[in-house]
């Protein structure tokens, strides 16, 4: 067996201020106060200028820490990883922006016209949810949540079978399941309206964040550029979001206290936390000649398979879930507006009919998945270095024998790390040890190349 050397994490306050890092939203699993240790290990294993492959790319905070020195690749079967890996690292293959001042511009005026329409098509409903937004805070009693409970109930759910006595939600119901079948987008878009008001937002959040992505629609065509503007919306919609900073479940509202809590939140303009992670991300923005980056969105599998592709890198950086809870259940609302595909949720947290089992997460299927890994890796003549925790669904001995068993020269680095529970009950944090599992090829294994 390998040996162990104990890391201990210290430099959480430095690392809030580093230039190479920009926080898009609150992710389960974020290596975030982990990246100057993978990037320590990392230049022990490749030599500058190296490829890449982020292969479990999650928002892409590995990749972008790295790609002043690296080449980058990532790839996550959700599809909003693809929009954000763009804006904070396939942007800077680019010198300059576009006109943030122009662009926000006309924007805003695609943005104020799509609001006005849609929110004409449901002025009734509206008022309703705006006279419970004016209520104040210390004001909230048990009637009124019950009130507005009785409200978020009669809008249209898969819980209710989408029926509905609400006259403006039925007819927004019709030009929904019309998208849904012809996948044909029009004016106005009113996904994020029908699928999420009065869960994790008010009704007029949802209308603003349908706006604003029409408007982006409107005025963006550069892939690149666009999903810049896509993650900054991706950022106003978690920021905006009353749950608790995931999309598992909105709150029940089961007392009056967490009836304030909601409405917090409800109070916050999407257009102006946009508007600001948007200046955030041009001011972060940099240029770096040469850059070679692309992301894909493949099952991890399929990826490896690629002979192609495995020869843009040396090393596989790989970050899979550790626990039996699918990411697609935490984050299927974003995957939602990125798709944009009008799907219809059969759950009652509207989670999307093709949302991804990650067989990482499933305890029949776990050991199969890191035993492809390996031996994908090993077949592309990749090193891989692999990120898992002390709390996984599978123990690091068998790791360590897997990765032998397939010729690797296995090394560990034992790290203290708290990790963050997403607002279940009881902490906030896990004191764990998160393991960096080396994994290279001897000395004798390139002679016979």
């Amino acid at each position: 067996m390998s040996d162990l050397n104990s890391v201990e994490i210290n430099k959480r306050s430095r690392l809030r201020n580093d230039k190479d890092y920009i926080h898009i939203f609150k992710y389960m699993g974020s290596k975030r106060e982990l990246l100057p240790e993978i990037k320590e290990v990392i230049a022990t294993m490749i030599e500058p200028n190296d490829g890449i492959l982020d292969i479990f790319a999650g928002t892409g905070n590995v990749g972008n820490y790295l790609k002043n020195d690296y080449n980058i690749y990532t790839n996550d079967i959700q599809e909003y990883t693809r929009v954000i890996t763009d804006s904070i690292i396939g942007a800077s293959q680019y010198k300059e922006l576009p006109s943030v001042k122009a662009t926000l511009s006309e924007l805003r005026n695609h943005y104020l016209s799509h609001k006005k329409s849609l929110s004409s098509m449901l002025v009734n409903t509206l008022k309703i949810s705006n006279s419970f937004i004016n209520i104040e805070k210390n004001s909230w009693d048990e009637e009124k949540r019950l009130l507005y409970k009785e409200f978020c109930n009669s809008l249209p759910s898969p819980v209710n079978g989408y029926a509905t006595e609400n006259e403006e939600f039925n007819r927004l119901f019709n030009i929904y399941l019309d998208r849904s079948e012809s996948k044909n987008n029009s004016f106005p878009y009113c996904q994020i309206t029908f699928l999420f008001s009065e869960t994790y937002f008010s009704l007029e959040q949802t209308i603003d964040i349908d706006s604003l992505k029409y408007a982006i629609d409107k005025t963006l065509t550069h892939k690149i550029f666009k999903n810049v503007y896509l993650s900054a919306l991706i950022h106003a919609f978690s920021y905006s979001s009353s749950g608790t900073g995931h999309f598992a479940m909105f709150r029940d509202l089961v007392d009056v206290k967490s009836v304030e809590d909601t409405f917090i939140y409800r109070s916050k303009s999407v257009w102006e936390l946009f508007e600001k992670k948007l200046h955030e991300i041009y001011e972060y923005h940099k240029f770096i000649p040469n850059l070679k980056y692309e992301a894909y969105n493949m099952d991890y599998s399929v990826l490896l398979k690629n002979r192609e592709i495995a020869q843009n890198y040396k090393l596989i950086y790989a970050d899979p879930p550790y626990s039996s809870v699918h990411y697609s259940r935490f984050y299927h609302a974003i995957e939602s507006l990125v798709k944009y595909d009008y799907d219809i949720p059969t759950f009652k947290g509207r989670y999307r009919s093709d949302r991804h089992q990650s067989p990482f997460c499933q305890k029949q299927n776990v050991k199969g998945a890191f035993e492809l890994l390996f031996r994908l890796a090993k077949e592309n003549s990749a090193s891989l270095l692999l990120s898992y925790a002390d709390t996984g669904m599978i123990d690091l001995d068998t790791i360590i024998e897997i990765s032998e068993h397939n010729g690797f020269k296995t090394s560990v680095v034992s790290i203290d790390y708290d990790h963050s529970t997403m607002g279940r009950k009881g902490h906030k944090s896990n004191r764990i040890k998160e393991y960096l599992v080396k994994s290279e090829f001897p000395d004798s294994f390139y002679l016979v190349q």
